[in-house]
């Protein structure tokens, strides 16, 4: 019925798809009429949004057909491979019948349990064709829906036809219109080739001020070097004019020393002469009073005077002398002194000259740096804007990873769920037994039960006794037990948690609710009724603490011999708790789902399934770090970038421009970056696969929601948190009222 339903949908929809192109181009022609047209423009308008929601509506139909499909297909293979099983249990219960023995009791239990294996998979084949059946009228009564909605859509498109064709008849008056309008049209293409022609002027002023921009920068490359130039020929000329100073300042003060030797040499000289007019006078007093007594007598005196008057007379001359090299040897230093002197002021002064140009020219080339460091501040911009848009695509890629996840494991819990009900449906009916007790719910204790733990508040009655603890009931909630330790098997206390943390997660569950030093918070568990018991049970209890054994093998943890006194039972999820597992501490293995070598179909196909999705988040997370990867090689090479420019900036001569291009600069725009635009693209590639991964996670949804609807058990409780000490080993039962 489906198959015959698909073509008249696909002929639906191609008719649609005709109808909607020729609604479109009399609809562009209805759109450039006059306001005489208005109206059948609106029609036209409404004509298509009804034939929009039709198609859309024929589209969803044609979905929700498949999905069917596909679930007929999916129950009709559940349903042979549960033939197939019932085949085989029925050929391995005749081959059991027949070589069964009546007196063996071994062949007469392996003979019941292939007629129990043999009734539960004929009522799961029953609940199969069930399924069936109901999913194939579903089916039938959605292809009947679908056909009388096909042939609404033919009337309807009739309908429109006929309104298309009145559409024609108005669109013929609009000619005219038309006309004027292609006018219009001539005379709008005249002013966009005008614009088209002001844009390419734009243009060429933009390049010509990137090329400027990169004059610039090279511009001001040079102008630095001739700064950092001027300023090392200042402080050179500084230190000449400081040690110009100090040689001018140790001058004067020679000069000052030697005009002072010369004022002392004019004294002694003034002191010598008037000494020797002093001579003159007495003798010439001696003469006019003793000239001719005293003749002979004085001869000699006299020729020594003069012999100290003519030595007094060279003196003199040789200070004469020496007083006058002295003056020329110091005037000839002083004016040396003021020539010097006047050299360094006025290189003083052209340096000053030369630095307040260069101090002009500084002042300049700041102003270009500027420039260019705003040029590249909106690069590096650039490049900050690809890196948000790249760790955007990463977050946006990371959060439909983890949808994804949580969906497949929300859904892997669904089916384990439902299986868990199927196959120990057995359990559940240990609950209804008339002598059953009502065991604790696991459930999160109350503020005063937590109150009494740290209090350490218990009721007088021992529920239980071991080598190393003691077990007392709760007073504060009769469902609760309080386990005490004694204080020299603390460390054995803390030691023994550890050989917990090695086992599989998903097959242990921790009774332990919370620790206080030595005490801990366990719930109380009840013995397993033997009269409840059946033989499959039992059987099943055989098989499920033999893999529980191997189990804690497997993970390196020893286990004792298990008894029947061993297995206990709780409510909540309904379960055989072994409770013997490395000594009394609370902690339980759950037997019914600790049997890891069963595998189902659909946790094959669950398996599967979430490889492929862990394959294509693989997938995505390594474009995510491509991208990463080049958000950052863009940076680096916008770095790299700058830093071009500035060395080709330096290598320029001085006086003229760069070799290369104009002032020194790369040919082409600042803007014109390839790595951006591959950014951009990889970008946007990223966006669709992140659509493409939406797209999926509805489509799994979608699948999912039809086996949830179908659950018919009660949800699991979750998994109690594990107990952050250390259980110990000991050999008595918590908690367990005999």
């Amino acid at each position: 019925m489906s198959e015959r339903s698909e073509p008249r949908l696909e002929n639906a929809a191609d008719d649609g798809f005709n109808h909607v192109d020729y609604i479109g181009g009399r609809d562009g022609r209805a759109i450039q009429a006059s306001s005489d047209s208005s109206s059948v423009v609106a029609e036209l308008a409404k004509q298509k949004e009804k034939f929009e929601s039709v198609q859309a509506d024929a589209v969803n139909a044609k979905e929700q057909l498949e999905l069917a499909q596909a679930a007929l297909e999916r129950l009709q293979k559940e349903s042979q491979s549960a033939q197939k099983a019932a085949q085989e249990a029925q050929c391995a219960y005749t081959e059991a019948l027949a070589h069964a023995d009546p007196s063996n009791a071994v062949s007469m239990k392996r003979v019941e349990e292939a007629e129990a294996e043999v009734a539960k998979l004929n009522k799961e084949l029953s609940e199969v064709r069930e399924e069936a059946f109901s999913v194939n009228d579903d089916v039938s009564r959605r292809l009947e829906t679908e056909r009388q909605k096909s042939t609404e859509h033919e009337a309807k498109l009739e309908q429109m036809q006929l309104k298309l064709q009145a559409a024609e008849q108005a669109g013929s008056k609009t000619s005219e219109v038309l006309r004027s309008a292609n006018a219009e049209l001539t005379a709008a293409k005249k002013e966009a080739s005008t614009a088209l022609a002001e844009l390419a002027t734009a243009t060429e002023q933009l390049e010509t001020a990137k090329n400027e921009l990169q004059a610039a920068k090279g511009d001001l490359a040079t102008a630095k070097e001739e700064a950092a130039a001027a300023a090392d020929a200042l402080a050179a000329a500084k230190t000449e004019l400081a040690s110009a100073q100090e040689q001018a300042a140790a001058l004067t003060a020679s000069v000052s020393e030697k005009e002072a030797q010369i004022k002392t040499l004019q004294t002694e000289l003034a002191q010598v002469q008037e000494e020797h007019e002093d001579t003159k006078a007495g003798l010439e007093c001696t003469k006019k009073d003793s000239s001719a007594a005293l003749e002979v007598a004085n001869v000699e005196k006299h020729a020594a005077k003069q012999e100290q008057l003519s030595q007094a007379k060279a003196a003199a001359l040789d200070a004469s002398q020496v007083l006058e090299a002295l003056r020329a040897q110091a005037g000839n230093e002083i004016a040396g002194n003021k020539k010097t002197i006047e050299e360094l002021q006025e290189t003083v002064k052209r340096h000053e000259a030369m630095l307040a140009s260069k101090d002009e020219e500084v002042e300049a080339e700041k102003s270009r740096a500027n420039l260019a460091e705003s040029i590249a501040q909106t690069r590096q911009g650039e490049v900050e804007v690809a890196q948000k848009l790249a760790d955007k695509a990463k977050a946006a890629l990371s959060s439909v990873r983890q949808e994804l996840t949580a969906e497949c494991s929300a859904a892997k819990a669904q089916v384990e769920e439902q299986h868990f009900w199927r196959q120990h449906r057995s359990i559940r009916s240990l609950f209804e037994f008339e002598g059953m007790l009502v065991p604790a719910p696991l459930s999160s204790p109350s503020a005063e039960v937590l109150r009494a733990l740290l209090n350490g508040s218990t009721s007088s009655g021992v529920v239980g006794r071991g080598n190393s603890s003691q077990v007392h009931a709760c007073q504060a909630d009769p469902y609760y037990v309080i386990k005490t330790v004694k204080q020299e098997e603390i460390t054995a206390w803390k030691r023994e948690l550890g050989r917990l943390r090695r086992l599989p997660a998903l097959s242990v569950r921790s009774t332990v609710f919370v620790t206080n030093g030595p005490r801990a918070l366990l719930p109380r568990l009840w013995p397993v009724p033997r009269g409840a018991l059946r033989p499959q049970d039992v059987v099943r209890l055989n098989f499920d603490i033999s893999a529980v054994l191997e189990m804690l093998h497997r993970a390196q943890n020893s286990a004792r011999g298990c008894t029947c006194w061993h297995i206990m039972i709780r409510s909540s999820p309904a379960c055989f708790v072994l409770i013997d597992y490395a000594g009394c501490s609370g902690d339980s293995v759950l037997l019914d789902q600790a049997n890891v070598y069963i595998q189902l179909t659909v946790e094959r196909n669950l398996a599967i399934e979430a490889e492929e999705n862990a394959e294509k988040f693989r997938l995505e997370a390594q474009s995510a770090r491509t991208a990463e990867q080049h958000a950052r090689m863009a940076e680096q090479d916008a770095k790299t970038a700058l830093l071009k420019l500035r060395k080709a900036a330096g290598l320029g001569s001085p006086t003229g421009s760069p070799i290369g291009s104009p002032r020194g600069l790369p040919v082409g725009g600042a803007g014109d970056d390839p790595q951006l635009a591959e950014l951009r693209k990889q970008l946007g590639a990223e966006k669709e696969e992140s659509k493409k991964a939406k797209e999926e996670l509805a489509k799994l949804r979608a699948l999912y929601e039809p086996s949830s609807q179908q659950g018919d058990s009660p949800k699991a409780v979750k998994d109690e948190i594990l107990p952050t000490e250390v259980v110990e080993e000991e050999t008595a039962l918590p908690g367990a009222v005999n």
